[in-house]
């Protein structure tokens, strides 16, 4: 049965650009997809590690599959098309990174190897509440997107958002014991393209790619249609 997203649910989306839904996954799946997703020494080892696990470990693409989780994607960024642009693997330690896109707030199109981004998808896989709650906060002005940390609360919720929506990763690296699965969907047949804040920039030429190709679905999962 398809998943409904009250109206309300919607409409803070549009107006913050993003929703968090609490307890989306039961905690015995949580512990599975955590221990999926592979140990880690730092953040950065985390995210030059992480990237596209989906392609070797099945358990992390059935999460990535997950019928109501890719419904939710695709009411919200209001396509009835998604295909899958990247996972990637978040894991906090309290420390610090030399990664660029930790340096300064950046948005889902500003670190993805692919064009024509939908929204992404932040699951909590750890063990505990984050120690930052996630609050709406009013902007001076419409046009200006206040920045987040990417971070659900809850072990088991979601946290969609929108390709604009500024994510402060610093204050995320700072973050004591925390796992979390990113995932990035596009729009159908999105272009290879190069991103300087992206440390996976150049990973797609392994698979042939070269930068303006169409990433096709053999690659890049079709996730609903």
């Amino acid at each position: 049965m398809p998943i409904d997203l009250p109206q309300a649910h919607h409409n803070f989306y549009g107006k913050h650009h993003y929703l968090e839904l609490e307890s989306f996954f039961p905690e015995e799946k949580i512990e599975a997809w955590r221990k999926s997703l592979g140990n880690y020494a730092s953040f950065d080892d985390a995210y030059l590690s992480g990237r596209d696990l989906w392609r070797k470990n099945p358990s992390i693409k059935k999460l990535i599959t997950n019928r109501n989780l890719v419904q939710c994607a695709s009411k919200l960024a209001e396509t009835p098309s998604l295909q899958l642009g990247f996972d990637q693997a978040l894991c906090t330690f309290e420390n610090t990174s030399k990664l660029p896109l930790a340096k300064q707030p950046v948005s889902l199109s500003q670190i993805s190897n692919a064009s024509s981004i939908a929204c992404g998808a932040i699951i909590n896989l750890s063990t505990e509440n984050s120690p930052y709650p996630l609050e709406p906060t009013p902007a001076p002005t419409e046009e200006l997107i206040l920045p987040i940390i990417p971070l659900p609360h809850t072990p088991g919720s979601v946290l969609f958002i929108s390709p604009e929506l500024p994510l402060d990763f610093q204050k995320l690296v700072e973050t004591p014991s925390q796992t979390l699965l990113l995932i990035v969907y596009t729009h159908v047949k999105p272009l290879y393209i190069q991103n300087a804040l992206d440390p996976h920039a150049n990973a797609l030429k392994k698979l042939g790619y070269g930068f303006g190709d169409h990433l096709t679905t053999k690659t890049h999962l079709l996730l609903i249609k």
